[in-house]
C-alpha cells in the first residue's frame, strides 16, 4: 500500500430530499434550509423519519471509516484516533461548487434569474419596436401654411328689390323681394274732462230696401227718413239704392246701408231698432216700395250739462290710438316674417285706413276712439344681397373669387309700395380672394415628397406664398393618412 497520503472526495450517492443531516453538518444546514425556504417553497419535500436520519447517519459514516482506513498505514498507533477525527465532517467548511451537491437545491432561483433576462431582452425588443413604429406611423406628419393673394373691391350704389323680380340680376341690380302685410283694428279709451252744456244729436244706422222696381233710386242728401212714432233722421249724403230682382215674376228687394242723423237734439231720439218711411213719396206708389229698418238703437241724443271731450283730448287720443296700432301690427307681423328675410328702417308703410270717435262719455267720464289700420313690410334675403355683390365682383376679379371678408352699411330707402318695390343705397366693402378646397388638397397631396409636393402648392391658382413642414427631421414625404397632415390658408 502506497504510504502517499490520499485525498478521498466523499460523494453523496443519495438523492438530495433522502441525504442524513450530519452532525457537523450543523452551520451548513442552516445556511442551506435558508435557502431551501425561500427558493423552494413551490415544491414541498417529504419529512425523512427518524428512524430513517439514524439509519443513513449510520451507513454514511461507516461508508467513510472504510475509505479512510484504506489510506492510513497499518503501523500507524493512533489508527484508530485518526479515522475517528477524519470520519468527522468539519465545521465552518464551505463546500466547492463541484463538491456540494446541497447547493443543486437553489436551481429554482437560477432559473429566474435565467428568465429574467429574457424577460428583459424582451421588453428592450418592444420598446425597440414601439419606438420604430412610432417613428413610422404616429410622430410624421405634415403642416402646409398657404396666403392666398386678396384683391379689395367696393360698391357705392343703389340696389332695388322688388315682388316682381323672380331673380338676381346683375345687369339692373336687382334682386327679389317680399312683400308681408297686417291689417288690424282697436278700440282705446280716454277720460274726457271738457264741461258744459251740450247739446247732440241721436245718430244710428238703417238699411234701405228697394222692393219697388229694377231700376236703382238716388236720394239727396238730407233725405227724410220716419219713424213709426213721428221721430224723423236725414241721410248725411247722396246714395243710390241698387234696383231690385225680378225672378219668376216676384220681387226681389235690393239693400244698402247708411247712417241716419237725428233732425232734433235730445234724448227722446234715443230710440231702439224700428221701421222707416220716406215722407218725400208720401202719395206715390214708391212710398210702399221704398222704406228701411234699424237692427239696433240710436244713441247719443242729448242735451243738458255734462262732461265732454275737448278737441285737444280727441286729437291726442287719435294720436295715441295710431301708435298703439301701429306697434301691435308690427308686433304681429314681424313675427310673420322668415328669419333669413331683411327688412330695413324706412321699408315699412302703415296706413289709418277707418276712425271713429265716441264723444258719448261713460259712467266713468271716459270716450273711446275706435281705428282700423294697415301695416305693409317690404323684405329681402340678405343672402341673394351678398350674390349680387359676388357676382359683381367676379365681372371685374375674375371667375371663382369669393369674399374673404367684407362690410355693409345701408343707407336712405325710398319705398314704392304701390309699384310693390324699394330702393336703397349700400356702402359695400370687401376683400376678395381664391378659395381652396382644403379636403380635396390634402387628398391629393398624400405620398408626396417634399420638393414635388412645394411644386404642387404654388401651381394652385391665387396662392402667394406657403410654407411647409415635414416633422421629424427625417421625414422626407407627406404622410399617408389624411389626419396626419394639417392645412391652413391664410
Amino acid at each position: 500500500m502506497d504510504n502517499k497520503p490520499k485525498n478521498i472526495k466523499v460523494m453523496d450517492i443519495m438523492p438530495s430530499a433522502k441525504r442524513p443531516v450530519l452532525v457537523a453538518e450543523k452551520i451548513e444546514k442552516k445556511e442551506v434550509e435558508k435557502i431551501e425556504i425561500k427558493k423552494a417553497q413551490p415544491e414541498k419535500k417529504p419529512e425523512e423519519t427518524k428512524a430513517e436520519k439514524e439509519f443513513l447517519s449510520k451507513w454514511f459514516y461507516k461508508k467513510r471509516k472504510t475509505d479512510i482506513e484504506e489510506e492510513i498505514p497499518a503501523e500507524s498507533e493512533e489508527k484508530e484516533e485518526i479515522i475517528k477525527k477524519k470520519a468527522e465532517i468539519k465545521p465552518e467548511t464551505k463546500p466547492s461548487k463541484k463538491e456540494d451537491f446541497l447547493t443543486e437545491e437553489i436551481g429554482p432561483e437560477k432559473k429566474r434569474i435565467k428568465f429574467g433576462k429574457y424577460a428583459i431582452i424582451a421588453l428592450i425588443l418592444v420598446f425597440v419596436a414601439g419606438g420604430a413604429y412610432a417613428a413610422l406611423e404616429i410622430l410624421p406628419k405634415a403642416e402646409i401654411k398657404i396666403a392666398a393673394k386678396k384683391t379689395a373691391w367696393a360698391f357705392n350704389n343703389s340696389v332695388s328689390a322688388s315682388k316682381n323680380f323672380g331673380e338676381i340680376s346683375a345687369a339692373n341690380k336687382q334682386i327679389p323681394a317680399n312683400f308681408f302685410s297686417e291689417k288690424k283694428n282697436a278700440t282705446l279709451s280716454y277720460p274726457a274732462t271738457g264741461k258744459g252744456h251740450i247739446k247732440k244729436k241721436a245718430s244710428g244706422e238703417i238699411t234701405i230696401y228697394n222692393a219697388y222696381g229694377s231700376q236703382a233710386q238716388g236720394l239727396v242728401a238730407n233725405t227724410r227718413f220716419e219713424s213709426s212714432d213721428g221721430k224723423i233722421f236725414r241721410i248725411e249724403n247722396k246714395i243710390t239704392v241698387p234696383g231690385a230682382k225680378i225672378e219668376n215674376g216676384k220681387i226681389i228687394p235690393a239693400t244698402i246701408k247708411v247712417k241716419v242723423v237725428a233732425d232734433k237734439v235730445g234724448a227722446e231720439y234715443n230710440i231702439g231698432p224700428a221701421k222707416f218711411t220716406i215722407p218725400g213719396f208720401k202719395g206715390t206708389s214708391k212710398y210702399d216700395g221704398f222704406y228701411a229698418r234699424s237692427e239696433s238703437a240710436m244713441t247719443g241724443g242729448f242735451s243738458g250739462n255734462t262732461v265732454y271731450p275737448t278737441d285737444a283730448e280727441i286729437q291726442s287720443a287719435k294720436e295715441k290710438t295710431e301708435a298703439a296700432l301701429r306697434d301691435s301690427s308690427n308686433l304681429l307681423i314681424s313675427s310673420q316674417i322668415p328669419s333669413d328675410f331683411k327688412v330695413l328702417e324706412g321699408a315699412r308703410q302703415f296706413n289709418i285706413t277707418k276712425t271713429e270717435v265716441n264723444q258719448e262719455v261713460t259712467q266713468e267720464g271716459n270716450f273711446s276712439v275706435f281705428m282700423e289700420g294697415e301695416l305693409t313690410v317690404v323684405g329681402f334675403k340678405e343672402s341673394d344681397l351678398f350674390d349680387l355683390m359676388a357676382t359683381l365682383a367676379q365681372k371685374e376679379l375674375g371667375e371663382g373669387v369669393r369674399a374673404k371678408e367684407y362690410s355693409l352699411e345701408y343707407g336712405a330707402v325710398r319705398p314704392d309700395i304701390q309699384a310693390g318695390k324699394i330702393d336703397f343705397s349700400i356702402n359695400y366693402s370687401g376683400t376678395f380672394w381664391q378659395p381652396v378646397d382644403i379636403e380635396q388638397f390634402k387628398n391629393s397631396i398624400l405620398g408626396k415628397k417634399e420638393t414635388d409636393l412645394k411644386a404642387f402648392v404654388f401651381s394652385l391658382p391665387g396662392v402667394e406664398r406657403a410654407t411647409v413642414s415635414l416633422w421629424p427631421f427625417w421625414v422626407k414625404s407627406v404622410p399617408d393618412k389624411v389626419e396626419k397632415v394639417s392645412v391652413i390658408v391664410e
